[in-house]
């Protein structure tokens, strides 16, 4: 038994010296850009999409057409970001926010199914308590009272000329009532565009 105790010892302690630590803290590269991580964080805030205790950010880091940097953040509450395809290796912590980092080179570099284990492990540890478990596609749904209608498609109207409505089930309408999502495109000239991009 103490055996077996000492080889798992050993297969984890050679694990993370042959892939390293499975999710890494960074820092912005400068003022200008820990700025606007910061305004973003703010104005999350100031939306409620993002409170003190509750909330982290995405960050995706590309390149475009033009070779220009291009940054997208979004305000995010549940842990859904561990089912895409790619996952963050990267993240920044900023005023107690974290942001997790999608970085276009990862993409080229799959994972092994105990690297993806270590790295939600990590990512787990490094959010804690500020997301919640996603919500089961059942709570996407709600109750209304919607009018009954005949073969004609007129409504149903009971002995006193009232309509006569019946309880459905239909799918929820989300909308933030504003913007989402801000882009910061880096030109090459040091210049910072930033775009609002609003959800559907």
């Amino acid at each position: 038994m103490r055996l077996f105790v000492i080889l798992c010892l050993l297969f984890s302690m050679s694990s993370r010296l042959l892939y390293g630590q499975p999710c890494q803290q960074e820092q912005p590269q400068n003022k200008q850009r820990s700025d606007l991580l910061e305004g973003f964080l703010w104005q999350s805030q100031q939306a409620k999409l993002i409170t003190q205790d509750k909330g982290i950010a995405l960050l995706r880091q590309e390149t475009d057409s033009l070779g220009r940097e291009v940054w997208t953040l979004t305000p995010h509450l549940d842990d859904s970001y561990r089912e895409e395809k790619s996952l963050p290796r990267s993240y920044y912590q900023i005023n107690g926010v974290v942001i997790l980092i999608w970085k276009e080179a990862d993409l080229d570099q799959p994972l092994d199914s105990l690297q993806k284990q270590q790295l939600l492990t990590c990512l787990k540890e490094v959010v804690g308590s500020r997301i919640t478990p996603k919500p089961p596609v059942e709570e996407n749904w709600e109750w209304a009272r919607v009018a009954e209608t005949d073969e004609q498609g007129r409504p149903k109207l009971d002995a006193n000329r009232q309509v006569i409505k019946q309880k459905v089930k239909v799918k929820q309408t989300i909308s933030s009532g504003g913007p989402t999502r801000s882009q910061f495109v880096f030109g090459k000239d040091g210049s910072v565009r930033k775009y609002l991009i609003s959800s559907i």
